[in-house]
Formats: C-alpha cells, structure tokens, sequence
C-alpha cells in the first residue's frame, strides 16, 4: 500500500481548474436486465464532495464500489452515489446490473452546480431526491471528503470567508479559485448546517469517510439523525475505507457494521498505516451527556494536556473524551462520576481500535485511545472559544448546569 498524505493535509494539487468526467459506466455496457426494485431492502448514499483534492481517490474508490456491487443483488440492496459529474453539473446515480453480472452508473438526476455541494440546501435536496426513490427501504448514508471536526476557524489558508467567518467541518470542495498564497480556495458546510439538511430518523447508520469526524461535538449534533454512527478520531489517509472490502458488510440482510468497520481497520493495520475508527449506538448518547453533565457541574477545570491523546495536528487539540471528562471527575474528588461516565460511554461505543503508532509516526498509548474525541477548552470564559459555545454540545453539557 502506498502511503500518501491524508485526507486533511493534502491541499496541494491547486485549484483543480481541469477536472476529469466521472465515468459512468464501470465496464462495458451489454443489454440491460429487468430487476424488480419494489421490494428493495437497504439502500447507501454516498454524499461525495470529489470536485477537490481528493478526485482522483474518488476514482479509485468508485472502482471499488463496483467491484463490491459485483454480487449484490440489485432488488434487494441498491447504492447511490452523488459526486461531480462535470465542471457545471454534479449528479446523482444508482448501479444498474446489465446481463452478465456487470454493473453500470445510472444517472438518476442532475443538478446545477449553482451552489456548491457543501451548501445545505444542496445536501437537503439531494437527500430528499434519494430517499424518494426506494420510500420501502432503510438507508445508509457515507459522508465521503475532507472533514475536520467540528472546527471552524482559519487553520488553514484555503477555506471560504463568509459573513460568519471562515469555516470548515465538512467537504473542502473547490470553488475555482485561488487565494493570494496560490492555494486553492474551498468551500466547506459547518456542522450545524450539515445537520439541518439532514431529516430525523431516516437514516440508520451513518459513516464519516472523512478526518476527524468521530468527535463528541459532531456526534450530539447529528443526534436524531441516525441509530447508529461510525467515524475515525483522527486523519484517515486519502484513500478512506476499501469500498470493495467493506460494502459486502453493509449490503446484506443482517447488515454487521461492526464487522465492517474491523475490516475497515485491518486493511490499514495490516498494512501498518495509521487508523482508528470507533462504532456508536447512538440510543445510548443521552446517558453519556447526562454523566458529562453531572461532572461539570461539580465545576469545571481544564485537565493536564499531558495526561492524554491528543488526536489532531491541526492547531485546533482534540483530545480523548472519556480522558478529559474522566480528569475533570478526578480533579474535583469526584471519582464515582468518573465511574458513571466510564460505564454509560462503554454501552456507547460498541467497538473502537487504533493502530500502534499515530499520525506522526510515534507510538502512543493506546489505553488512553477511548475512540472519540472532545475540544480541548481551556478556559470556558475563554472569548477564542466563542464558536465552539454556539454548538449543541457546550449549549447542553455546560451551559445547562
């Protein structure tokens, strides 16, 4: 396996100004076979922000997404995929099965690129028109592009400045343009706008392809999104997870999430490349909230940086939650609280790993690897953190003491 830069930190391809048509035919086209849809079962969307720095992964991963279609039953298990289709449209697509078990993109619908992919109302549309097409089935959805938390601010120089400020969280979409520096400009949809897009429980499970996204911040903003969450911690390498590795998991009666993200995992630790990943029942949030609540209000105090993983190499730290929330419990002699949030956030994680060594090429201690991360807040009447006290998570685990 190649080792290439990740997810977060491989913004050096420029602008993208000349981007390649996403091919939609996997093979050959051969006469089309007549599949009955009406008892479709399980459906993924893939929400793919490809027109970036990570197209050509994209490609690679489109290839693994048809090898995995190969032999999934059509009338039962269907996956749709929207990414760019051009520099002036983006599209929606479904596998269709042609006659010798080959599979072929099929444009579903098309959409002006108007406004970026990382606009809300882009996501909502899109989720709208997908869920439509099988109303009988439960979906899935994969987040798939560059995430980075939650955060918002200026750490780097490529993101888009809006009357709110410069922002990120999700996407890192080109915009055509270059900054000052010579980097590209990117557009990017912050978390509470990507949450507002999505409906209530439509979703049973939902997978961050992305860096980062496995933050306690994220999570509880997506509360009422999903049944079951999956995301990595930290950087996940460019490649993201091996389509044609983890689909077969997801697409099948008795879907094993669990199973797929193990799998996810031992592709990379096989490899010895960098990973983490962490599954989430999220029926089990409330009661993790309600212990971190009753240790804040015991007072707050910033626990020791050295006494814990710190995920992120961005400027931003994103250190282990249950660490840092445990910390505060023991700083205040309140170590039965500790006990309490350790217990609630076990029936919570219903499976977490991480590879020996860290992003950095260190080794790390992995008994303090828990699989979620949390801000580092140092002071609560800190004014630098004045955005992180607009998220559902400081509003409920802080704010409500």
């Amino acid at each position: 396996m190649n080792y290439r830069t990740s997810r977060l930190h491989q913004f050096v391809m420029g602008a993208g100004l000349i981007m390649l048509p996403f091919m939609t035919s996997c093979d050959k086209s051969e006469p089309e076979s007549t599949i009955d849809e009406s008892n479709m079962d399980r459906v993924i969307l893939v929400y793919a922000v490809n027109h970036s720095s990570l197209k050509y992964d994209f490609k690679s991963d489109s290839t693994e997404i048809c090898k995995a279609m190969q032999n999934i039953d059509l009338s039962q298990y269907q996956v749709l995929v929207y990414k760019t289709k051009d520099l002036n449209n983006t599209g929606l697509y479904k596998f269709e099965k042609k006659s010798g078990g080959k599979n072929e993109f099929k444009e579903v619908n098309i959409y002006p690129r108007d406004i970026t992919s990382t606009d809300s109302g882009r996501l909502q549309k899109v989720v709208e028109d997908a869920l439509s097409l099988y109303p009988q089935a439960t979906y899935d959805m994969i987040f798939w592009g560059h995430g980075t938390a939650w955060v918002e601010g200026n750490d780097n120089t490529d993101v888009q400045t809006t009357k709110r400020g410069p922002e990120k969280a999700y996407g890192g979409e080109y915009t055509g343009f270059k900054n000052p520096n010579g980097s590209a400009e990117t557009s990017w949809m912050n978390i509470e706008d990507l949450s507002s897009a999505l409906p209530n429980k439509k979703f049973d499970k939902i997978w961050f392809d992305c860096c980062y996204m496995s933050s306690i911040e994220v999570i509880y903003e997506l509360r009422d999104k999903c049944n079951y969450y999956i995301g990595y911690p930290t950087e996940v390498m460019s490649e993201g997870m091996s389509y044609d590795i983890v689909l077969p998991y997801l697409l099948r009666k008795e879907p094993d999430f669990i199973g797929a993200a193990k799998s996810f995992f031992k592709n990379y630790n096989d490899h010895s490349v960098p990973a983490t990943v962490a599954v989430l029942d999220m029926s089990q949030l409330p009661a993790v909230v309600n212990a971190t609540r009753e240790i804040l209000k015991t007072g707050f105090t910033c626990p020791s940086s050295s006494d814990m993983v710190n995920y992120s190499r961005m400027s931003t730290k994103l250190v282990d939650f249950l660490t840092y929330y445990s910390e505060i419990a023991n700083h205040n002699n309140r170590q039965e609280l500790a006990t309490a949030l350790k217990q609630a956030y076990d029936k919570m994680v219903l499976y977490q790993d991480a590879s020996a060594k860290d992003f950095r090429g260190f080794e790390w201690d992995r008994s303090k690897i828990h699989g979620i991360s949390t801000f580092y807040l140092i002071d609560e009447n800190d004014d630098n953190s004045a955005y992180y006290k607009n998220l559902e998570w400081y509003k409920t685990v802080y704010k409500s003491n």
